[in-house]
């Protein structure tokens, strides 16, 4: 069991932008003025964004002057700042690092201040603007670019904002965490898109460009085996989901033995001589898709496949879905409903309404499980966050996992460490839409209900089990490595997998009719897959084996018999993989039935026969040899035979005399 998560918080980003807004902090009473702020977000190839605010303001009463306005910009990294009058003219500006804190969370960011040496205005309008350059509110990851729209929830009743976005136009395809912007014209050689409201901000919200991001993984495992005999250590190396598809590059040392779980974790197999430590380095790419389900399919409890429902709706040590207070609570929430996906909704909102979250946690993590976390809804961190959802989830009997891996909170995470980025999350099975992303502890500031971002990469699934498996194991024995020397970063393309596999078939005749045939099969060496078969061909009988899901360089093998006339006929294999109703090859293999194995048979049953004759024949020599000296000794002459015995005859008459003798 993982004993210590140092998950880095929701708050990096979510909290930074909503409590550090961009609205003006006014030097006069607000109702002297009103403010109409039009909002500009301009994202660079580069990732520098360009943050542009067209301020007009109206005064309101005549004996009011605008001095001097002060704006929070949602960002510590403030470059290129300036302020101009509508005629063009500067206006003095000044920057103050300030310091705030929101839920326990510390961030910095600048406040810059404008000021006006005013002419007497009384009763005009004011118009300027204000515009800086930041890195810190988009990051480009890969192929891929993500904006953090600040959020405007604390907007002033003498406030109008209008906000927009400008980007290139082969940014591609546009995607959003809350509210989706509106395409409205161009911006000399941008595309600008335009938030309807600016009340539908009270969220900040995420803008990706790109349907998906590319992550390049370097995982350097530690097997450190301080014991006097060989143990077997095995690693967990990231799965396949609904949402992200695993490449691995490289895999040094190679292991003896690479399987799938039955959550589809990728798990190999090393076995380390005692008192020896090797480090097993490992290349993998991850591609992240974008995902917005499509909440109008959902299906109803029923339609929940049995096998699923089994697996994923049991309770175990952390998630107490049979706790009578969480399932009382829980069934009150999807009273009503019917549809799986609005019972799923129900709970996940009462999870984030539930529980708060608890930064200084974090620091002295233990895991507390679902009922401690609903008894202490103060105290939590996203392990508690995703144990209560799951928990609740399953006591309705509706399946549910967690994903444990790496969460990107963006430029503002204040720590770049890998093992400092850890987060778990929930993924749910909704009949017609499938296995679907929640995440409760970002859902306190982000509404991502029905949607999957390009932030979350899953080192591994917990399903079966509510805590395996972990980075590395010898048998079910976490080793506690939290992934301190594993590196991530972004790649442009998706590395094209080698479909190829490969394949031995080799047939053996034991004896006409009968044959034994013998293949194997590896599967491709860098992506894990499902419905696999292999198809035998002996003559005119051809036998389907399924396979089922193979990890990368996954070994199997089997034999089968063959019996009747096909026993002598060419072995062929094939490997193939079932997609889409059609079979794509992954290797061939041939055999020419092998008569060895007959011959040797021949030669040993030969050999058992020839022993048995042999046997035999001296058998009836000593037989024969017996009766002829009964036959020798029969012929003698009884003159002979009375002399043989004689001295018996005479040793007896001794015997009795000399008893007699004795008598007397």
């Amino acid at each position: 069991m993982i004993k210590r998560f140092r998950w880095l918080p929701f708050l990096v980003v979510a909290l930074f932008l909503a409590a550090v807004l961009v609205f003006a902090r006014h030097s006069q009473a607000a109702t002297d003025f009103t403010y109409d702020i039009a909002l500009n977000y301009k994202l660079q190839d580069s990732g520098t964004t360009t943050v542009t605010a067209n301020y007009k303001v109206t005064y309101n009463r005549p004996d009011r002057i605008l001095d001097l306005i002060r704006i929070a910009a949602p960002t510590n990294d403030v470059q290129n700042l300036k302020a101009t009058s509508a005629s063009g003219g500067a206006i003095a500006t000044s920057l103050e690092q300030k310091s705030s804190e929101g839920l326990g969370y510390n961030y910095d960011y600048k406040e810059i201040t404008v000021d006006f040496t005013a002419p007497d205005a009384r009763g005009s309008v004011l118009e300027f603007t204000v515009s800086y350059d930041t890195n810190e509110l988009t990051d480009v990851k890969g192929s891929s670019r993500t904006l953090y729209v600040p959020s405007l929830s604390q907007i002033g009743a003498d406030e109008k904002y209008t906000v927009s976005v400008s980007v290139p136009q082969d940014f591609g395809k546009l995607f959003s965490t809350g509210i989706l912007p509106e395409l409205n014209g161009a911006d000399g050689n941008l595309v600008r898109y335009t938030f309807p409201k600016a009340a539908d901000l009270k969220r900040s919200v995420s803008l990706i460009f790109g349907e998906s991001t590319i992550y390049e993984a370097n995982f350097a495992f530690p097997l450190d085996n301080t014991s006097g005999q060989t143990k077997r250590f095995t690693i967990a190396l990231p799965p396949d989901t609904s949402s992200q598809k695993i490449f691995i590059k490289k895999l040094t040392p190679e292991p003896i033995a690479t399987r799938l779980d039955p959550d589809g974790n990728i798990l190999a197999d090393y076995d380390v001589p005692a008192r020896t430590k090797i480090v097993v380095n490992t290349d993998v790419a991850a591609q992240v898709k974008y995902l917005e389900y499509d909440l109008s399919t959902s299906g109803s409890m029923q339609d929940i496949p049995a096998e699923i429902a089994k697996k994923y709706t049991k309770q175990t040590q952390y998630w107490q879905s049979t706790s009578p207070e969480l399932q009382v609570k829980a069934a009150q929430t999807v009273a009503g409903t019917d549809k799986v996906i609005d019972k799923v909704r129900n709970l996940y909102k009462l999870t984030v309404d539930t529980l708060s979250y608890n930064n200084e946690k974090i620091q002295y993590n233990i895991r507390q499980g679902s009922d401690k976390a609903l008894a202490n809804p103060d105290n939590a961190v996203c392990l508690e966050y995703s144990d209560l959802l799951i928990a609740l989830l399953r006591s309705q009997n509706i399946p549910a996992r967690m994903p444990v891996g790496y969460a990107y909170a963006g430029n503002l995470k204040q720590s770049k460490a890998v093992a400092d980025s850890l987060h778990s999350w929930v993924e749910v099975y909704v009949p017609g839409i499938g296995w679907m992303n929640l995440d409760p502890t970002w859902g306190e500031k982000f509404d991502n209900f029905g949607k999957s971002d390009l932030d979350h990469f899953a080192f591994a699934v917990w399903g079966s089990d509510d805590a395996t498996p972990t980075a590395v194991m010898v048998g079910d024995q976490d080793m506690n490595y939290q992934y301190e020397n594993t590196t991530i970063s972004y790649g442009q393309d998706f590395p094209n997998a080698n479909r190829e596999g490969k394949a031995d078939v080799s047939s053996y005749v034991v004896f006409p009719g009968f044959s034994i045939s013998r293949y194997s099969v590896t599967a491709p060496e860098n992506v894990a897959g499902d419905n696999y078969a292999a198809q035998i061909k002996h003559g005119e009988k051809v036998e389907d084996v399924s396979l089922g899901s193979l990890a990368p360089r996954q070994e199997f093998s089997q034999n089968v018999a063959i019996l009747g006339s096909s026993y002598g006929k060419t072995a062929e294999l094939l490997f193939v993989q079932k997609t889409d109703g059609s079979d794509t090859v992954l290797a061939v293999a041939t055999g020419s039935a092998e008569w060895w194995p007959f011959i040797v048979l021949c030669v040993f049953l030969s050999g058992i026969i020839g022993l048995i004759l042999v046997e035999l024949r001296l058998s009836k020599q000593r037989s024969a040899q017996g009766s002829e000296e009964l036959s020798k000794s029969t012929k003698k002459s009884p003159e002979k035979q009375s002399q043989d015995y004689m001295p018996a005859a005479q040793e007896a008459q001794k015997e009795e005399q000399h008893g007699k003798s004795e008598a007397k």
